[in-house]
């Protein structure tokens, strides 16, 4: 004899978004480094990619980061560079990118 199992639902459930990084900002510029700094708003995984002014996102350096600053190093001196960021949320994909902040080195 077969079994026959009714089934049990509908169930209804919604997925987090993935929720935008505020306050985004670079501070303590020098001439090789510059300190880039959010608030998660939540979130625990972020992408940052920066380059020189103007560049196109996806061709810029990313960093993959698990806390809300990061120390940019190795920067020219004197030049203007653009940063954005983006929440990293997992399953539940990436946030819109915020920015670009733009910095000039001294």
């Amino acid at each position: 004899e077969v079994e026959v199992s009714l089934f049990d639902g509908p169930f209804m459930f919604t997925t987090r978004a993935c929720v935008l990084p505020t306050n985004f900002m670079v501070s303590e510029i020098s001439s090789t480094t510059a300190l880039a700094s959010w608030e998660g708003n939540g979130e625990v995984s972020w992408e940052l990619e920066y380059g020189t002014a103007g560049f196109e996102l996806g061709d810029g350096e990313v960093i993959f980061l698990g806390e809300t600053e990061v120390v940019l190093e190795s920067l020219t001196s004197a030049i203007t560079y653009d940063v954005y960021l983006r929440a990293n949320c997992g399953p539940n994909g990436r946030s819109k990118y915020i920015g670009p902040v733009t910095f000039t080195t001294l």
